[in-house]
């Protein structure tokens, strides 16, 4: 659950030997990684059975319950393009560590809709485990950058001798050989980079295996560019409503296009309409640079893609599971289905889990729908509040299954979630109201009932956790439910941004009408500006280890790490690449744990993926100024790192420009009505609007150089009623330029004498 890997284990050393054999290059790499018996603690419980304890992120335990309770973890080493992987060896030194014990068994997976009663009895019929202690597990591609997972086991459970040893050492080594490819015209895109270092044990070998093919530059400059970065897909009939989102995002100098649903059904291929809209965001994404999707409707007016999962062995099964997952990922099989019996994403349906966009819903049916989540959206970013409701959390949990030292187990886990992957990175304020605890009035006999979270959520908290049981329209609390019809009434001004390991409660494709999501979205008048949790069940592990919080809560963890470190710092904040990110440190978890692969599907995020989320109070950009001289605009801002987008009023078909991490930037050949957009992390937006007027030159001599701007330049000697009639003439050695907007009207009385110079732009 730590962004750095290297964290649990530590790299000693990699190193490369090449082979040519025949028209092949065979490449051999070797990796030694140390495990530390430090990080993980060993309790024995009152079964008389031993535990072993995690104390960093990114361990899970298999789903067979009838197995040794063994941590595994995933690890990623990035590889070179089209390359295969053979021969995989180990070397391992291992040590006893403890002797004549019983480990206890896997903890038991349960659903966030239910409590266990699992037994605790261990009997094991091998002899070691686990059977082996690495495997293979898959080759992803994320943009160009492509990585291979593997599961590893760092401990051997000795089941006839009673021992337990740690591996300290693994030599990992294998080899890979190139495959034959085709070279393809599409650009090369890196700025997922920052995921993928994030996520592989061997980052610094990302320049030796993905050269850069052009220089970076701090300053990012697109001037009427044909690039679309930010896409809309929504019904003809809801599409005119997003024009104000749209609009918006392309003053910020992101160039957006709507799309509906129609017209990519009719102009792109497919087997099924979720196909057509993949192959349209793949257009986009090869040829336009396309980052950012928003899929506006619920499954109604944009199609889900159903998914397959199945864990605990078929004790839950579902081929329904939406996964906007789906509509990011454009590599191995296209559609999820390699066997062809349209149980999409089964384990052997070869799919990529790595997304090379960022993909987020918003579950709406009306136009009133669209309304109350752009106007939202853009309250939130455009007029954020100067108080502390940015640095408030609010930590709701209530019992999943057990109780001990006096505290729920979501109480346990939420405040170690907090401890962990809050607290180090953020210095807001927490507040907590689970059913065993809370920090109002009464402190636990203050109960979690509906009545008491609905004032609780009214006073207006920016983030919101909940680790309770729920369904398609409730949190389940300590007594009573929290419904629908309760978030559709909320009155909380300061909008919320909501993660949940509830289940079913963002099941925006069933058939009862709003989840719990969209209430919380729709509401106009409060409820929440996004939303992250399950649209089907929440999983977690049912025992007494605080640490092992189960699928549901790494994954929150992982968003609040990311969101709050920063990550992935080439789209650091964002609602889209924080979940994205999130998601992408269990991909090789997730290709071989199915827990954790049905919590990558069924995790979608609702609400804009290009939302700036604020982590400290806004500030303001109290020195930033505009200045115009003829066609050439000025804009310095008094801050550096930051965004600045001088684009025109049609939507920026005249003229669009951004400038990227700088802290003044110069427009040249504005000839328009315009607007200009300063943007900064954790900055109330700075905006400023020119509206060029019709000009009228009449009566007037030019003896020097002169620059004329105007919506409609208008020169001659009888032109304009409100001055005094007479001629216009440029004299010998006078330079005059006219810069219109839409037309200049040269009329009787206008004259340029020999050797002066006139020029109309």
């Amino acid at each position: 659950m730590k962004t750095n890997i290297n964290h649990k284990f530590k790299i000693i050393l990699s190193f490369w030997v090449i082979l040519f054999l025949t028209n092949n290059i065979i490449a051999q790499v070797n990796y030694n990684i140390k495990f530390d018996k430090g990080k993980f603690s060993f309790t024995l419980n009152e079964d008389g059975n031993y535990s072993i304890i995690p104390n960093e992120d990114s361990y899970f335990f298999i789903e067979d319950t009838t197995l040794p309770a063994l941590p595994y973890t995933t690890i990623n080493i990035l590889v070179p393009k089209n390359v295969n992987i053979e021969n995989l060896k180990i070397n391992t030194t291992h040590t006893i560590i403890l002797q004549n014990i019983t480990l206890a068994k896997n903890p038991q997976l349960m659903k966030s809709s239910e409590m266990s009663n699992s037994s605790s009895n261990a009997n094991y019929a091998k002899k070691r485990y686990p059977d082996e202690n690495i495997q293979f597990l898959s080759i992803n591609k994320m943009q160009d950058f492509h990585f291979a997972s593997f599961s590893i086991c760092p401990f051997i459970y000795d089941n006839e001798n009673k021992t337990l040893s740690i591996i300290t050492d693994f030599n990992i080594s294998f080899q890979y050989n190139h495959l034959s490819s085709t070279k393809s015209n599409v650009q090369e895109r890196y700025d997922m980079e920052d995921v993928v270092k994030s996520i592989v044990i061997n980052p610094n070998e990302l320049d030796v295996l993905y050269p850069a093919k052009e220089s970076k530059s701090t300053s990012d400059t697109r001037r009427n560019s044909s690039d679309v970065e930010y896409l809309i897909i929504t019904s003809e009939e809801l599409s005119s409503s997003f024009n104000p989102l749209k609009a918006w995002k392309i003053r910020k100098g992101i160039k957006t296009e709507i799309l509906t649903t129609s017209y990519i059904y009719d102009n792109y291929a497919g087997a099924t309409n979720q196909l057509k809209i993949k192959n349209c965001l793949k257009y986009y994404y090869e040829n336009k640079n396309l980052k950012w999707v928003l899929l506006g409707g619920d499954n109604t007016i944009v199609p889900v893609q159903g998914c397959y999962g199945n864990v605990n062995n078929g004790g839950i099964i579902d081929n329904t599971i939406p996964c906007d997952l789906f509509y990011a990922c454009f590599d191995n099989a296209f559609d999820w289905n390699a066997n062809g019996n349209n149980l999409i994403g089964e384990y052997n349906d070869n799919i990529d889990m790595a997304p090379e966009i960022f993909v987020s819903r918003t579950p709406i049916r009306t136009s009133t729908h669209v309304s109350a989540f752009v106007n939202k959206t853009l309250n939130y970013e455009q007029n954020p509040p100067f108080s502390n409701y940015v640095k408030t959390m609010l930590l709701v949990g209530s019992r999943l299954s057990f109780l001990w030292a006096d505290k729920s187990d979501a109480h346990h886990r939420s405040e170690a979630m907090y401890n962990q992957y809050v607290a180090p990175y953020w210095t807001g304020v927490r507040t907590r109201f689970y059913d065993t605890g809370t920090d109002f009035p009464g402190d636990a006999s203050y109960n979690l009932t509906t009545a008491n979270l609905q004032t609780v959520l009214n006073s207006g908290y920016h983030f919101v956790n909940t680790a309770v049981h729920g369904n398609v329209t409730i949190f389940g609390l300590e007594s009573g439910s929290y419904s629908s019809t309760n978030a559709s009434t909320l009155t909380n001004s300061n909008k919320s941004i909501i993660t949940t390991t509830a289940c079913n409660t963002n099941a925006f494709d069933n058939s009862t009408d709003p989840c719990l999501s969209e209430a919380f979205l729709r509401n106009p008048n409060g409820g929440c500006v996004s939303y992250w949790g399950g649209s089907r069940h929440g999983l977690y592990y049912a025992d007494t280890i605080i640490n092992n919080f189960g699928p549901s809560l790494d994954f929150v963890a992982q968003f609040y790490k990311n969101l709050f470190t920063g990550n992935p710092s080439n789209n650091s904040y964002r609602f889209g690449s924080v979940t994205a990110q999130a998601k992408s440190y269990y991909i090789g978890t997730s290709s071989y744990n199915s827990g954790y692969r049905w919590v990558q599907f069924s995790q979608n995020a609702i609400g804009d993926p290009e939302l700036s989320i604020f982590t400290e109070n806004s500030l303001t950009f109290s020195s930033a100024t505009v200045s115009q001289s003829c066609a050439t605009v000025v804009v310095n801002t008094g801050v550096s790192g930051c965004d600045i987008a001088l684009t025109s009023q049609d939507m920026g078909n005249s003229y669009f420009e951004v400038q990227k991490n700088v802290s003044f930037a110069i427009f040249e050949n504005v000839d328009c009505s315009y607007y200009v957009t300063i943007i900064k992390h954790n900055y109330k937006p700075f905006t400023y609007q020119k509206n060029l007027v019709d000009t009228y030159i009449q009566n007037h001599i030019f003896t020097s150089y002169e620059c004329v701007i105007g919506k409609n330049i208008f020169a001659g000697r009888n032109v304009t009623s409100s001055k005094p009639q007479g001629d216009v003439i440029v004299r010998n050695g006078a330079n005059v330029l006219f810069v219109a907007e839409e037309d200049v009207l040269l009329d009787g009385g206008f004259e340029v004498e020999l050797g002066g110079s006139f020029e109309i732009q």
